[in-house]
């Protein structure tokens, strides 16, 4: 049994202890009868009671006394007690300011007799329920229904519980709908039955920005803070196309939200050759200009063949990244794992196949280590940094091999193993380390004084942009 109902239970045993038969509505100076609290045997969001009972008849001594206790037998510090010995019928009390359910005992006091107790109790709760959210769609047109669908409301119900939900639409970011900031009446409630009844439709707006304002109401009136939620209305929904796009582009719709200077990615999964990634999040073209989207999912590595005209990339990267910071600063932090991909630059005598490792980035710098390569029917070992912070950018790279096959220049095979360590930035570079040449071959007539010659000359190779 969960902890409200076990809480509803108790407080449901508690009123049948304290219940007593109905008395007689006539009174004879030892029955008191017609004891009853004003507005009823309900919830009270205020902590001052009127409690009313038939007074006794004319000439008769005796005195009603009345005394006021915690229903479940806490104690209340002050005593709440009180007489009424000019016979009005009546009195105001105040119970302590903590939720619960109270008792109000009163009996006639005669002499030398004291009439039997009459109860009645007294529900106090003036706690808020916590916050609700309200799950709507962004996007509707002037006049619809809008489904809507309320959350139940966060942290501990009030001792009274549920009543219901109150809600209203309108175009006033601030609304509210309850006219009290922090109570609605009976009539403000618009789905009364109870903490599950928490779906509704209303009608929508003209167009432009709606706000559907919505609150948890408790037995005794007191509402949570007002939940707020804006959505579009407009007569015709936009449509958009992508010119040249393959049929499967995408495994479902693309949909972004433009709203106040801000785009919101609400789906986004996009498809194709080795490519299988999501996008989510916002970017504001206004104001900060603020960035907030992720990118998770595989990315195809042919793609920087677009940045690098003369690389040849194969294979593919899972890429889990964020971007934050601004339009005009982007800050991108995340990981790539690259498995079985292949590079070749140009006329470089050598490329890379079945690389592998994970690559670490952040808005200033990319670091790698320990990632495994083949080149040359040998392995290779990378390992380094790029940093491309504000400064100029700046690499190192580490190469460790145990056998290559280098064929260089054509007719001239090489099999060397080493270390090597390339630094440098966009201007120049320095390579350095050690090379083992275990074996070297020529093809037969080879010119080897017009390659001792050519060697004086720079190798070409990538140049960094």
């Amino acid at each position: 049994m969960s902890g409200h109902r076990l809480l509803a239970a108790a407080i449901a045993a508690i009123l049948a202890a304290i219940a007593t038969p109905p008395l007689a509505r006539a009174t004879d100076g030892y029955n008191l009868t017609g004891l009853r609290v004003e507005d009823g045997a309900s919830w009270h969001a205020s902590n001052p009671f009127f409690v009313r009972w038939d007074p006794n008849p004319q000439g008769s001594e005796s005195v009603v006394h009345w005394f006021v206790r915690a229903a479940d037998g806490r104690p209340l510090g002050s005593p709440i007690l009180g007489e009424d010995p000019k016979n009005y019928g009546g009195t105001k009390v105040q119970v302590p300011a903590v939720p619960g359910v109270y008792v109000f005992e009163a009996n006639d006091w005669g002499t030398p007799t004291v009439g039997p107790l009459a109860t009645v109790p007294l529900y106090f709760d003036n706690a808020r329920p916590g916050p609700v959210s309200i799950e709507a769609p962004a996007w509707v047109a002037p006049g619809t229904a809008i489904p809507i669908r309320l959350s139940a409301p966060a942290g501990p119900l009030p001792i009274s519980g549920i009543h219901g939900y109150a809600l209203s639409i309108d175009q006033a970011a601030a609304g509210s709908p309850c006219v009290a900031p922090d109570r609605c009446a009976t009539a403000e409630i618009d789905l009364p039955g109870g903490i599950e009844d928490d779906a509704t439709t209303l009608r929508a707006p003209p167009e432009g920005v709606a706000y559907i304002h919505a609150g948890a109401v408790s037995m005794s009136g007191m509402r949570s803070t007002t939940a707020t939620r804006s959505i579009g209305v407009d007569g015709t929904p936009p449509q958009v196309r992508l010119e040249g796009a393959p049929a499967d582009w995408s495994d479902g719709p693309v949909r972004l939200t433009y709203r106040q200077d801000e785009v919101r990615v609400e789906q986004a999964s996009l498809r194709g050759t080795d490519t299988d990634f999501r996008v989510s999040g916002s970017a504001r073209f206004a104001g900060d200009r603020a960035l907030n989207l992720r990118l998770d999912g595989a990315v195809s590595l042919q793609l920087l063949s677009g940045f690098v005209p003369q690389l040849e990339a194969g294979g593919r990267a899972q890429i889990n990244a964020a971007v934050a910071g601004t339009l005009s600063t982007p800050r991108v932090n995340g990981k790539a794992h690259i498995d079985g991909a292949s590079f070749r630059y140009g006329d470089f005598p050598a490329g890379l196949s079945n690389l592998a490792g994970d690559f670490n980035f952040d808005a200033a710098r990319m670091a790698f280590e320990n990632v495994v390569a083949e080149s040359g029917g040998g392995h290779l070992t990378l390992g380094g940094a790029v940093s491309y912070g504000e400064g100029p950018l700046n690499y190192t790279l580490n190469v460790r091999s145990d056998q290559v096959r280098i064929r260089y220049p054509v007719g001239m095979s090489w099999l060397v193993a080493g270390t090597l360590r390339l630094s440098g930035n966009a201007q120049a570079a320095t390579l350095s380390g050690r090379i083992v040449v275990d074996r070297l071959l020529m093809a037969e007539g080879f010119d080897l004084a017009g390659f001792m010659v050519s060697s004086k000359e720079p190798l070409s190779g990538p140049r960094s942009t």
